[in-house]
């Protein structure tokens, strides 16, 4: 009995080390003639959290 539990309860373990999904969104926006706002935007996001910027006036990418 010992071992069916030990059993079951790894078989729950496993459902839950491979049941996560994520998600890799990324948005670029580029504008022109716009005072004070750069000229190209990238933002990388995962799982919705903002995880890199970069714009075209710093011209690099920085960890948020």
């Amino acid at each position: 009995m010992k071992g069916f539990i030990l059993m079951v309860l790894g078989i729950v373990h496993l459902h839950e080390a491979f049941g996560v999904t994520h998600s890799l969104t990324h948005f670029y926006t580029a504008s022109s003639d716009i005072p004070n706002f750069p000229e190209f935007v990238f933002v990388g996001m995962v799982d919705g959290v903002q995880m890199v910027h970069y714009d075209s006036n710093i011209q690099k990418v920085v960890p948020e």
